[in-house]
């Protein structure tokens, strides 16, 4: 087992993260702020300004006030996350009390410590095998 663990630790601790840098002349996405984009969905719901009036004040795609205005398209893009941002917290708070308790855990151990919270609240996810994730859902 402890070998198994060496293994692990020295095959995947030397594998870099994914960098994407953006190609020249690609879109520019999202050059405004929250703030920007309510301030322009309330002049819109109150009827001072049409969506396109909204978009041309306020220098904000057409689309972006559209969808928010219709409620539509409103999850971040890419693949959806499998965990939710409060159980991460509740993985990382368990795994960070195992340390406290002078147990420090690696790559492998938090990899089945996921799978024991999911298959703790019996949920299946059919992305992983057997309800195990990889090794780069961790990244």
């Amino acid at each position: 087992m402890v070998f198994v663990n060496f293994f692990f630790i020295f095959l995947f601790s030397r594998t870099m993260p994914r960098i994407y840098k953006k190609k020249l002349g690609t879109r520019e996405y999202r050059n405004y702020s929250e703030a920007t984009v309510n301030e322009a969905l309330s002049q819109v719901v109150d009827g001072k300004l049409s969506i396109r009036g909204a978009s041309e004040q306020y220098n904000i795609p057409y689309g972006a006030i559209y969808n928010r205005y219709k409620g539509t398209h409103m999850r971040k893009p890419g693949a959806q996350t499998v965990i939710s941002e409060s159980e991460e917290k509740a993985i990382l708070k368990s795994a960070a009390k195992c340390s406290d308790w002078g147990y420090p855990l690696t790559l492998l151990d938090l990899i089945f410590f996921a799978k024991a919270f999911l298959d703790k609240k019996g949920r299946v996810v059919t992305k992983f095998e057997n309800n195990l994730p990889g090794v780069f859902c961790l990244f």
